[in-house]
């Protein structure tokens, strides 16, 4: 899933918890469970498996500029017109966001010890094996961010 998908659920954790560390952690697993969820950006791979590692950063900086652009007016929103700590809301985003910083970092620098971590994500990707074009998987993840905030805010 896009970083949005993971803050719109982060960010439903926050309003039931008054704990930031216990909101880092539950934003952390969370990231996990909701990616079992098929989200059809899978295709992203297939297609920039072929760039070279240069292309492939730019390409992924792209879409995780945008990804983190509408995660932090999310976050924005949120704040403004909630009375939640700040510290808690923080602390969960930041957690539901870094597997997909650690999944970034070790693919991009090669880090081979750690490359259990990315078979544990990419098995919590595919522990539901069905996969759709990324033509579905962007509207379902934008129905699913709806979703999730209609309960949130």
């Amino acid at each position: 899933m896009f970083l949005t998908a993971h803050t719109s659920v982060a960010l439903l954790i926050s309003t039931k918890i008054i704990n930031p560390f216990l909101g880092f952690i539950l934003g952390f697993i969370s990231h996990f469970l909701v990616d079992i969820i098929p989200h059809g950006d899978e295709e992203l791979d297939q297609k920039i498996i072929h760039l070279n590692r240069k292309d492939k950063f730019i390409f992924l900086s792209l879409i995780g500029f945008f990804d983190l652009l509408f995660s932090l007016l999310l976050v924005y929103l949120f704040i403004k017109y909630s009375s939640i700590n700040n510290n808690i809301i923080w602390f969960t985003v930041i957690g539901s966001w870094l597997p997909d910083m650690f999944w970034l970092s070790i693919d991009f620098f090669k880090v081979k010890f750690l490359g259990f971590f990315i078979k544990f994500h990419t098995y919590m990707h595919t522990l539901i094996d069905y996969k759709y074009p990324i033509i579905y998987g962007i509207p379902v993840q934008i129905i699913f961010v709806l979703f999730i905030s209609y309960f949130t805010y």
